[in-house]
């Protein structure tokens, strides 16, 4: 095999592989259209194989008409820390015309520009006090149609339901968002058919697993990276108090929630830790920590503190179905709990555990004895994070953890009995959390509609695709210092200054410690992928973004924009017209990064015409549970937790405007390293999304890019799906 300059793209500066067979044709076979595969315990896209369909010519193909004229790059040769095996991206001069690549201007000013915003987030985040965040704390703020879990579900195996969206014929006026629907959890027998109202893709959720999420408490309390970082010399650490024990507290209550739902009931094992009298305590040993529960601590608080607090789990299910929920945990490892109490006390075998209001008031108890309380607001209307907040935040990222192979990592929890004066907590304060609770959980527990909230905190709306590589390579330079100082807080601070209402689920995962989640944040920057073993979270769900009410990728803009007669149609507007007409299909959105470009209107299919001169108009409508019940399947709706609950905050803001930098022509440093994975896989998504119209046709006519050969260096060894 011989490596060998092809000269019809010298300015990419590109070496492709010759093994002197005849260059193929990266369009040459058609594919299925790919298909969610359900098991029953997930959903991932199966990638389609290529089969023996004809070839179709490229449209507008001039794979000679390219310049010769040589490349400017960013930087000539990769840092010493750069990957080895990890290509460069390498504009082109601002004389040639290529049909993916950008030009080298464009590459440093959007590095420029995105250094420049990211900085300012980095400014305001290290303008806070240690322990202090920003405004929006509320976990409420996540929820815009966000459907409750249903009040009935099965005892095992997974839940169902879809999304119903309105989209509107072009000659009907736009829907009214609030809906004839006002019965929640109604039936839809009496809705009548209308196919301007579309029901889109079924979603799969996972009830039960085999296994407990095991958690580890670290040796050293002020080691925490839920507050200053052990190299930060700013004192003790700020770890929410009792953390660990807190969110122990939190994970029965979601799971008893569950529980309770699927109608089952809970009951104490054998695990329990046993409590001691405090005079037969002794001397703890290295690995043991103490509660000391004062004299005022009920039985029932006891007895529930031994069991959540067990190195095994101390609590269960009955056998009708799984034997743990996704949000189960118990602390095991080297650190064992050891419960005193003022006098013996010795366990009733026959005890029932709490239910979900009584968890709720021992809680409140166990924050009482400690002086565990919701912190005033200060600084400006700034916040301490309450320990109570921040343990129920730590438990919603809990089944985040166990799909990624994460474990939560603990500080070591020191707790004093609380002193003679009043506690800033009231059980209006947990009770707050515990209303709304369902709500929580139906995203919590659902990976493949949380990730794509994830991790569009980094996404940015004019972003183009084949300029996603200096963005992330931006935002990576910005907040490389605290990645690698595993500073949890700054980054939870400077997320929370761009996206609210993201950030509050990456202050969740943050709490829970694991630093690999680290090395998921470098690895999607360099790649546009986590790298996990499971199937990418990261591609972008419109129901979870119409769920929350934050978008993440051009398909949630919500202007319409109409083209009449000739003119030429975004690239980006067309394909957010075709998806929309196809939300039955599976087909998934890999990437949500802006596609580049126009296309002659006379190009697209005229069946699209009367929508792309309308507009583009799609509205959630309502969410569709389908529970079985006495043999039967029965829908129960939800039109999410604004129409429901009228709590819904509007006013929170994203902040998603991208500032100019001074000198936005800057040479991008030599010890920058723009990777070209980002760009290149973001592009060639956009290409296999453009190669399908919405009557099921797939083939490079359809894409219309001009200039776009077939053996382009971005494309080469590349069969789009």
């Amino acid at each position: 095999m011989q490596l060998t300059w092809d000269l019809r793209y010298v300015h990419t500066q590109s070496w492709v592989m010759d093994d002197g067979s005849p260059p193929q044709n990266c369009f040459e076979c058609t594919c299925d259209r790919s298909s969610t595969v359900v098991t029953g315990l997930s959903e991932a896209a199966a990638v389609p194989q290529p089969d023996n369909a004809s070839d179709h010519p490229l449209a507008d193909v001039d794979a000679t008409s390219t310049s010769d004229a040589s490349t400017s790059s960013s930087s000539l040769s990769p840092p010493s820390s750069s990957p080895p095996a990890m290509e460069q991206l390498r504009g082109v001069a601002d004389d040639v015309e290529d049909a993916l690549i950008p030009k080298e201007t464009a590459i440093r000013r959007m590095f420029n520009n995105a250094t420049h915003t990211w900085k300012h987030f980095l400014d305001k985040a290290l303008a806070l006090p240690r322990g202090v965040f920003p405004p929006g704390l509320d976990a409420h703020i996540v929820f815009k149609d966000m459907p409750p879990l249903p009040e009935s579900l099965p005892q095992n195996g997974v839940l169902a339901g879809a999304p119903r969206w309105s989209v509107p014929e072009p000659a009907e006026a736009l829907a009214d968002e609030n809906s004839d629907i006002s019965i929640v959890g109604g039936t839809l027998d009496d809705m009548g058919l209308d196919l301007s109202r579309v029901t889109g893709t079924t979603k799969y959720f996972r009830l039960a697993y085999p296994d407990i999420v095991e958690c580890r408490i670290s040796s050293d309390p002020s080691a925490s990276r839920c507050g200053s970082p052990p190299s930060s010399n700013v004192g003790a650490s700020n770890a929410p108090q009792g953390l660990a024990i807190l969110t122990m507290c939190w994970s029965y209550i979601f799971s008893t929630r569950l529980l309770q739902l699927q109608g089952r009931r809970v009951h104490y094992t054998d695990s329990c830790v046993r409590p001691l009298p405090k005079n037969a305590v002794g001397i703890l040993a290295q690995n043991e920590i103490l509660v000391q529960l004062p004299v005022e601590a009920s039985e029932p608080l006891i007895q529930w503190l031994c069991a959540i607090l067990a190195p095994k789990p101390g609590w269960s299910a009955d056998d009708k179905g799984g034997p743990f929920s996704p949000w189960a945990a118990c602390c095991t490892g080297d650190f064992t709990f050891v419960v005193a109490t003022e006098e013996q006390v010795c366990l009733d075998p026959n005890a029932e555990p709490p239910t979900v209001d009584e968890a709720a008031e021992l809680l409140f108890e166990f924050c009482k004895l400690f002086g565990i309380g919701h912190e005033p607001l200060r600084h400006d209307d700034l916040a301490e994070l309450s320990p109570v907040k921040a343990a129920f935040l730590a438990t919603l990222a809990i089944p985040f953890y166990r799909m990624a192979k994460l474990q939560p990592d603990f500080p070591r929890p020191s707790l004093n009995p609380a002193k003679n004066g009043a506690l800033n907590i009231n059980k209006s304060t947990i009770q707050y959390y515990i209303t709304d609770l369902q709500y929580h959980m139906t995203l919590s527990m659902h990976q493949y509609s949380l990730g794509p909230v994830l991790w569009s905190i980094f996404w940015q709306p004019d972003v183009e695709c084949n300029l996603v590589t200096p963005w992330l390579a931006a935002v990576k330079s910005v907040i490389q210092p605290a990645l690698d100082e595993c500073d949890f807080e700054l980054l939870a601070k400077i997320f929370a200054m761009r996206r609210p209402r993201v950030a509050l689920w990456w202050h969740g995962l943050f709490l829970l410690g694991d630093t690999k989640i680290l090395d998921m944040i470098r690895t999607y920057l360099d790649t546009l992928d986590e790298g996990c073993s499971y199937d990418t979270l990261a591609r972008p769900d419109i129901v979870s973004a119409a769920w929350t009410g934050s978008a993440q990728s051009y398909q949630d803009d919500q202007i319409p924009r109409g083209y009449y007669k000739n003119s030429p149609v975004p690239r980006a507007d067309l394909l957010q017209h075709r998806h929309t007409l196809t939300l039955r299909d599976p087909w998934p959105l890999f990437y949500g990064w802006r596609p580049f470009g126009s296309v002659p209107k006379d190009s697209i299919e005229p069946d699209l015409y009367p929508w792309l001169e309308r507009g583009h108009r799609r509205v959630y409508e309502l969410w569709t549970w389908w529970v079985k019940e006495d043999a039967r399947t029965r829908p129960r709706v939800s039109l999410g937790f604004r129409k429901e609950s009228k709590r819904y905050a509007s006013s929170v803001p994203d902040y998603l405007a991208m500032m100019d930098a001074p000198d936005p022509s800057a040479p991008v440093s030599p010890t920058i390293w723009l990777p070209l994975a980002p760009s290149q896989r973001a592009t060639r998504q956009m290409i296999a999304h453009s190669l399908g119209n919405i009557v099921g046709e797939r083939s490079a006519s359809t894409a219309v890019i001009p200039g776009l050969g077939d053996n382009h260096p971005w494309l080469k060894d590349w069969t789009p799906a």
